[in-house]
């Protein structure tokens, strides 16, 4: 159970962390349209990432925590959070609501690899796989010539 909890543990400051650079980096990016690059960085983000962040701002905490349900649209709906300027309030409780349930899934499947490899089997699994791989590529891993393919 300690294995568990220290992978939740774990997965939740994971989440949370990723989560509050790519918030702080779409900050940036809204800050350099208004400012100094605007001109060019408008021209790259105008269209899309507006329309993206009055989508994001629209869902507001629970469009933000719908977004981890699909691969890839987290970051970027939390990256669009950011550049559409979506109080903190709202994003931290849209955070909080995707970040908690979903370290259960990450630690679930973190602490079955801890326990795989801390019982011989993933360690096994892993040298099987090794050893085949420098078998297979054992010329190549001497200096020998590559062989040829007709």
């Amino acid at each position: 159970m300690s294995t568990f909890l220290t992978a939740y543990a774990v997965a939740v400051v994971w989440a949370v962390g990723r989560a509050t650079v790519l918030y702080a980096a779409g900050l940036g990016l809204s800050r350099s349209v208004t400012g100094r690059w605007g001109r060019v960085a408008g021209r790259l983000l105008s269209r899309h990432a507006t329309t993206g962040s009055a989508r994001v701002l629209a869902g507001g905490a629970l469009g933000l925590s719908k977004a981890y349900l699909v691969p890839g649209l987290a970051e970027t709906a939390q990256l669009l959070a950011g550049f559409g300027r979506m109080p903190l309030r709202t994003y931290a409780a849209g955070l909080t609501l995707a970040a908690l349930p979903w370290a259960v899934v990450d630690a679930t499947i973190g602490s079955a690899l801890v326990a795989a490899f801390t019982s011989g089997w993933g360690a096994a699994v892993v040298g099987a796989v090794a050893a085949y791989l420098i078998w297979r590529h054992r010329d190549r891993l001497m200096g020998g010539a590559a062989p040829m393919v007709d």
